[in-house]
């Protein structure tokens, strides 16, 4: 079980701080400061969630074969199950635009410290959401 509490909360980091700036690098957002704009921020986490999406579409099966993850239904994609990648693009859109948005209207400490609870909130009623639709579609 530790290990895959290691594996998991390495591999997030590692996916979204590299999908994030390979967007930005497309997105051609070369701010030194982070702070953009509202929509730009949009755009950015969902670039960062198809491109974290398309790292994980190999990772996951090579995960998958060697044991490493084992999942309680088998998926379309290798053995990864469709929700696992739905979920990948909704954390990592979600976490990046509420990231951005949060320097672009966090004018002091007390700004940025409630707007992240909010957004955090909101990120996770929204995965939340997302996943039970999925599951009521049947999608796996």
């Amino acid at each position: 079980m530790l290990m895959v509490f290691l594996f998991t909360g390495f591999g997030w980091m590692a996916n979204s701080y590299m999908a994030m700036h390979l967007a930005k690098i497309i997105l051609r957002m070369n701010k030194i400061d982070n702070i953009i704009s509202p929509w730009d921020s949009l755009k950015l986490g969902v670039s960062t969630g198809l491109i974290g999406v398309m790292y994980d579409l190999f990772t996951d099966p090579v995960d998958t074969a060697l044991k490493v993850w084992t999942w309680s239904y088998e998926g379309a994609w290798f053995g990864v199950p469709t929700g696992n990648f739905i979920g990948w693009f909704i954390i990592l859109a979600s976490v990046i635009t509420e990231y951005t948005l949060t320097l672009y209207y966090g004018k002091t400490k007390t700004d940025k410290v409630f707007l992240a609870t909010l957004f955090t909130i909101i990120g996770s009623l929204l995965v939340i959401l997302t996943l039970r639709a999925c599951w009521l579609l049947g999608i796996r």
